[in-house]
């Protein structure tokens, strides 16, 4: 009895050796994107934003890439105009009414 627990703790120990140099054989491998396409984004740093009010159909933003502008609630279309916009851009449309004061409302 006493040969076989003994021949049960070497087997445990060896396989405990076993996975220690498994795992220590091992080697982390991340995950790395390496980008290579001219991506620029000139705006992105920029501290100018649109923030504007109108009652009428168009409101002129100039060059901002970001802001908010309000509208009356008769208004059905609103054009913004800014040089910021290209065809890559994302608009996103957001309801806000704690907006009011930002725009001088």
């Amino acid at each position: 009895m006493r040969n076989l627990f003994l021949g049960r703790k070497f087997v445990v120990l060896l396989g405990v050796l076993f996975v220690a140099a498994l795992l220590l054989s091992l080697r982390a491998m991340p995950q790395q994107v390496n980008v290579t396409a001219p991506f620029t984004y000139p705006l992105i740093n920029s501290s100018s934003f649109c923030a504007a009010a109108t009652t009428g159909a168009s409101v002129a933003c100039s060059a901002a890439p970001a802001g908010f502008v309000g509208m009356a609630p008769s208004v059905t279309t609103l054009t913004v105009n800014t040089t910021a916009v290209t065809a890559n851009s994302q608009i996103i449309l957001q309801a806000d009414s704690s907006l009011g004061t930002a725009l001088g409302e």
